[in-house]
């Protein structure tokens, strides 16, 4: 009689181990790859956010009124131990705003608004921005040369820092500070009179013109320096306004603000990079162009930006 032996062919318990153990370390590998991933790309995320936020305090301070509303009554000394001092802290920044008037009247009241708080735990939690972020100090930059000068002359330039903490879901420091150059005027006191990121005419009062080729045509593709020269004035600086231009895909609304402070077109006078300053030299040209396309996966995203130079 023959016997039907049965099939015992299967894994062993070391086998089934070893498997295990690879597919664990795997899970390890793929797990911290996806995390790093994701820190990545909250990173960008939190890069651009900052970058936005510099040039929309920058441009706030070019108004002469809001810089000197936000830095009023602070008096320009050094302290015993040679760095400079606040006279009264700034927790906030104003913007400086014009109430409506009817027709025909002068306007008269104005309306300061309070912009950009600092974050203060379990006081003021302020955050700004899609990415959260959280301004922790502002304060003045100067050393005695500056002092110096201004008492000679009433008149210098200083830095204002912003200090921005990140938190552990990105790369990179923990607090990171940007630098504002103004320039300033003070009094015989040595306090503040006038100031604007822009800078001061020799008047001490900032007297700005914006021309905008999308409301002058004859000014399209011309220089900063050249659109401001057609008007006898001295050019500033070329600003632009970006925007999304187009997109494809269903994560273009996670890349788009990439496009307020990114460059990676050709042109004149515009520098390249990702979360870089939205002010160019002078040899920017006006008109609308588009300056910054991207491509992750599927998604794909086309920005464009208004370039408009200011002269004084």
């Amino acid at each position: 009689m023959k016997l039907i032996k049965k099939n015992e062919s299967g894994f062993s318990l070391v086998e089934v181990l070893v498997a295990s153990g690879i597919m664990g370390v795997m899970a390890v590998f793929f797990y911290k790859s996806f995390n790093d991933n994701m820190k990545q790309q909250k990173t960008v995320i939190s890069r651009m956010e900052e970058s936005n936020i510099i040039n929309e305090i920058r441009l706030l301070l070019m108004n002469q009124k809001n810089c000197s509303e936000t830095l009023k009554d602070q008096e320009f000394r050094l302290d015993v131990t040679g760095k400079d001092n606040l006279e009264e802290p700034i927790l906030f920044l104003k913007k400086v705003m014009t109430s409506a008037t009817p027709e025909g009247e002068e306007p008269t009241d104005e309306v300061t608004k309070e912009k950009y708080h600092l974050f203060e735990k379990g006081e003021n939690e302020a955050v700004h921005g899609n990415a959260r972020i959280k301004i922790t100090n502002y304060y003045l930059q100067y050393d005695k040369e500056v002092v110096s000068n201004l008492e000679k002359v009433g008149r210098e330039e200083v830095n204002f820092m912003v200090t921005f903490s990140r938190n552990s879901n990105s790369f990179g420091t923990t607090d990171k500070s940007y630098k504002i150059p103004l320039e300033i005027t003070v009094d015989k006191d040595m306090k503040l009179e006038n100031c604007s990121s822009l800078g001061l005419p020799n008047a001490g009062k900032a007297g700005i013109l914006a021309l905008d080729a999308n409301r002058s045509p004859s000014l399209n593709n011309l220089s900063g320096s050249e659109a401001c020269k057609s008007k006898g004035m001295d050019c500033a600086y070329v600003h632009s306004t970006n925007y999304l231009l187009k997109s494809d895909g269903l994560d273009a609304p996670l890349y788009s603000p990439a496009c307020q402070s990114s460059y990676n077109k050709e042109l004149d006078g515009v520098k390249k990079g990702v979360g870089v300053s939205n002010i160019h030299s002078c040899s920017a040209k006006l008109g609308s162009h588009e300056t910054f396309d991207l491509v992750v996966g599927a998604t794909t995203i086309t920005c464009a930006g208004t370039f408009v130079a200011f002269c004084n």
